[in-house]
């Protein structure tokens, strides 16, 4: 099945990406501030 024209492109993109883009910004901020206090834990070991 054709959906596009011979020659033509097409372009994908991620709906969710701008906002996970934004989820893993908060998490390596919290990873930061946290090594910055010098806390420790399972969740941050997983997260580095």
């Amino acid at each position: 099945m054709r959906m596009l024209k011979p020659g033509a492109s097409a372009f994908f993109f991620e709906p969710f990406e701008a906002g996970n883009a934004i989820l893993r910004l908060i998490c390596q901020e919290i990873t930061r501030e946290a090594k910055y206090r010098g806390e420790r834990g399972r969740a941050l070991e997983f997260a580095e």
